[in-house]
């Protein structure tokens, strides 16, 4: 009796499957939303701007982690990234002095000559990856940055730009409304007119104050290879315009490396800023020569340490 009450109380079959297929159905349809609002998201970033858009990727953390320990350490970087001025200005040789080394040694092989580009450090581009690597152990902070390409005399203050945006758009969980606003605009335009630079840029600026967290930090590095050969100066106001805009409007704190020669162009555009005279680290220098050198099996011991004393002192010479 017992048996038969349970067999009457217990759903049949039928309805169980009915079940089944309905969570099936759900399940397979959010699968479905999903899938076409990924696609979305990224037809969205590559209309902002193809992928890389022309910036030189950071180097990865393995190869900067511990350097530039007396910049990290310095008052210039701790106000930049704690409540200080908004824009660091850091200026500074764009490698170290290992070409002048090599050549004042005159350092000749059997039947071979060490390429001298070997031992060219980009040492201010080291700097800016190591900020991005550091900054992008916290996931919650909005980590933008372009890499000036000096090989690219055509570069243009809207491409920085939307550069900017797309990476900004790609760390937020969706795709903020203004920006899908005007995609669509875009889509639904018979002529598919681009929005102006202008229009990128104030959209740089409200995704960037998307963010939960703050502050959100913008790195440029090499802008004294900012390039543009029909229009260099121009290209550079209309960079620097909007980019002092956000740091005026609190949204980013924005961190340029350049060569001496840009510093006072910098300093007019961004008001407040601050100035960092970069200087390179002996340990650095050190660390980087022992990464290049003991590979090389074709060179004894002894030839090594005498390339890498000379090095280094000629790099102690030049003031680093």
């Amino acid at each position: 009796m017992l048996v038969l009450k349970k067999a009457f109380i217990t759903p049949d079959f039928d309805e169980k499957l009915t079940t089944v297929h309905t969570r099936s159905g759900l399940y397979a349809n959010a699968l479905q939303s999903n899938a076409i609002r990924d696609k979305q998201h990224q037809d969205i970033l590559e209309w902002i701007c193809p992928k890389g858009g022309g910036s030189i990727p950071p180097k990865r953390r393995d190869e900067v982690v511990d350097t530039h320990q007396s910049f990290v350490n310095s008052e210039e970087y701790l106000n930049w990234v704690g409540d200080g001025s908004p824009t660091l200005i850091c200026t500074g040789h764009r490698t170290f002095f290992f070409e002048t080394s090599l050549t004042l040694m005159k350092l000749e092989w059997e039947n071979h000559t060490l390429c001298l580009s070997l031992f060219l450090q980009p040492f201010l581009t080291s700097i800016s990856s190591m900020i991005f690597n550091r900054l992008r152990e916290n996931p919650k902070l909005g980590i933008s940055y372009f890499f000036f390409n000096h090989s690219n005399r055509e570069e243009t203050a809207e491409n920085v730009i939307r550069v900017l945006l797309r990476q900004t758009v790609a760390q937020l969980r969706r795709i903020p409304g203004d920006v899908s606003a005007e995609y669509f605009r875009f889509i639904n335009d018979p002529h598919r007119v681009m929005p102006s630079r202008n229009t990128f840029a104030t959209l740089l600026i409200s995704s960037l104050n998307e963010f939960s967290s703050s502050p959100r930090f913008i790195l440029l590095d090499a802008y004294d290879e900012f390039r543009n050969t029909s229009d260099e100066e121009g290209q550079r106001t209309e960079l620097c315009s909007p980019l002092s805009a956000i740091c005026r409007s609190g949204s980013a704190r924005i961190l340029i490396t350049t060569r001496p020669q840009c510093r006072q162009e910098l300093k007019d555009a961004f008001i407040e800023s601050q100035i960092a005279a970069v200087k390179g680290d002996s340990d650095d220098v050190e660390k980087y020569l022992d990464d290049r050198i003991k590979p090389l099996k074709r060179l004894n011991d002894e030839l090594k340490a005498n390339i890498k004393k000379t090095i280094l002192d000629a790099n102690r010479q030049e003031g680093w």
